[in-house]
C-alpha cells in the first residue's frame, strides 16, 4: 500500500520511484491526475535526464482544449513496490503526473477531509 497526502491545492500526491536507464532510483512526488489516462507525465528536463528510450512524438488534448505535441519515452518506474515498464510523456510543467493507466487494478482512496491518499492492491 502507498500512502500520500492532499496538498494545499487540493491535489492528491504520492511518491513514485522513477528509474534511470542505468537503474538509479529517483523518488519523486507525483500528482495523481484522474483526467490523464496514460501512465506518467514528467517535466522535460527530468525525463531527458533519465536517458529513457525516445519513441517519438504524439499529439494530446489538454483539459483546456489546446492540442500539444509532446515527446514519448519508454522507461521504468517502481509503483506500489512493483517495477513496471511505462510509456512516459514529457510535459512543459514542473509537475510529475500519475495517470490512470498506472492505477489499473488498484484501489485509490482520496480522503479530502483528512488530507490522506492511499493506493492499495
Amino acid at each position: 500500500m502507498l500512502k500520500g497526502f492532499v496538498n494545499s491545492f487540493g491535489e492528491p500526491v504520492i511518491e513514485i520511484i522513477v528509474l534511470s536507464s542505468d537503474e538509479q532510483a529517483n523518488p519523486i512526488e507525483g500528482i495523481i491526475d484522474t483526467g490523464f489516462n496514460g501512465y506518467i507525465s514528467l517535466p522535460q528536463e527530468i525525463i531527458r535526464g533519465l536517458s529513457w528510450i525516445f519513441v517519438g512524438t504524439e499529439e494530446y488534448e489538454l483539459a483546456n482544449g489546446e492540442i500539444v505535441e509532446e515527446e514519448i519515452y519508454l522507461g521504468k518506474v517502481v509503483f506500489d513496490h512493483e517495477p513496471k515498464y511505462v510509456i512516459g510523456l514529457s510535459n512543459r510543467s514542473t509537475d510529475l503526473l500519475i495517470g490512470t493507466k498506472l492505477l489499473k487494478n488498484k484501489i485509490l482512496t482520496i480522503d479530502f477531509k483528512n488530507n490522506e491518499v492511499t493506493v492499495e492492491k
